[in-house]
């Protein structure tokens, strides 16, 4: 158990770490979700976490245990496959995105559950732990640096989220023009389809570093909620980043705390945040939300309403010239 910081209480400390540590990782999802809802691959994040079952066989398999490096090997290994295979069939399978991802995804998915009936029947998997994740537990697994005892979750999530941060601060003008036109940006030397590859890689080990901490649940709708609300709320590309993270992080936040009032998951009730969320922003959007549509609608009708009456009037008028004293239609 983590003593630090030594100026919080322990219930207090469990709380500042998990929601520290749950932030990192949502937020991290919320950026890479970003691209994956404008490109419309937002289900990517759903099939990867299929698609690591037989990684994880695997990995069991040969070492023989259920040690967390070979588990993420394993499963980095096959969610890079799976981007890649989905990436080939798309280019030369002459099939869509949503179908190349279905075919893969599924393929890898069946081919984990019969690698478990054969070699790995015995080992137990806790539905719960793979659904909902283990963030309520990130302060009890520890590792030292610099004197301190530290969640080892957080080095895992913190480097994913540097790495992604390195990756769009050295190329954002060629992940731009890659997000909305990948054909365009590969014909004028902007790495095009090297930018789109190395999202879906992105994608890939996000979802394996987040699987064990925040789980399935939680790295889906992460990966989708954010970048979706913020879509919502602005047209461009920047403030749509920033304002997934700070959806993200404010669902983090708010779920353990009602998670922690009630006494129930805390990565279930941050998800459950996330779509709140999202009913609030396609509601109240000042753009494309519920009531400004509805309020644009109003206003159209009574600008077609106005016209119609001037016209009825014009041509009222046209009709009765040089009739004398006009009376108008009541």
């Amino acid at each position: 158990m983590l003593d630090w910081p030594a100026f919080l209480e322990p219930t207090l400390r469990l709380a500042f770490w998990t929601i520290l540590v749950g932030t990192i990782a949502n937020v991290t999802c919320a950026i890479l979700g970003c691209f994956l809802v404008l490109r419309r691959m937002s289900m990517l994040g759903d099939a990867l976490s299929h698609a690591v079952l037989p990684g994880l066989v695997i990995a069991f398999i040969v070492t023989g245990s259920t040690s967390s490096v070979p588990m993420f090997l394993g499963a980095t290994l096959f969610a890079m496959l799976t981007a890649g295979l989905t990436r080939l069939l798309t280019t030369h399978g002459q099939a869509s995105e949503e179908s190349s991802l279905g075919i893969v995804f599924t393929s890898f998915f069946a081919l984990g559950i019969l690698l478990v009936q054969i070699f790995a029947e015995k080992v137990h998997i806790d539905r719960d732990a793979v659904l909902e994740g283990a963030i309520e537990y990130v302060a009890l697994d520890t590792v030292p640096f610099l004197g301190l005892m530290w969640p080892a979750a957080l080095w895992t999530t913190l480097f994913v989220l540097i790495t992604v941060i390195g990756w769009l601060t050295l190329f954002w003008k060629e992940i731009k023009t890659a997000v909305f036109d990948t054909d365009y940006a590969a014909a004028i030397g902007l790495y095009g389809y090297t930018m789109l590859a190395t999202l879906i890689v992105l994608v890939a080990v996000c979802v394996v570093a987040s699987f064990k901490i925040v789980g399935s649940i939680l790295v889906v709708a992460m990966l989708i909620v954010p970048g979706a609300s913020a879509q919502l709320l602005t047209q461009r590309l920047r403030n749509m980043i920033l304002i997934s993270c700070l959806f993200a992080a404010m669902s983090t936040a708010i779920g353990y705390a009602i998670a922690w009032q009630l006494n129930t998951s805390a990565a279930g009730m941050m998800a459950v945040v996330s779509g709140l969320g999202y009913v609030l922003a396609i509601t109240f959007s000042p753009s494309q939300g519920l009531i400004a549509i509805k309020l644009r609608r109003l206003r159209l009708q009574q600008r077609i309403h106005a016209e119609d009456v001037l016209g009825i009037l014009y041509r009222w008028e046209e009709s009765h010239k040089g009739q004398g004293l006009r009376r108008y239609p009541q």
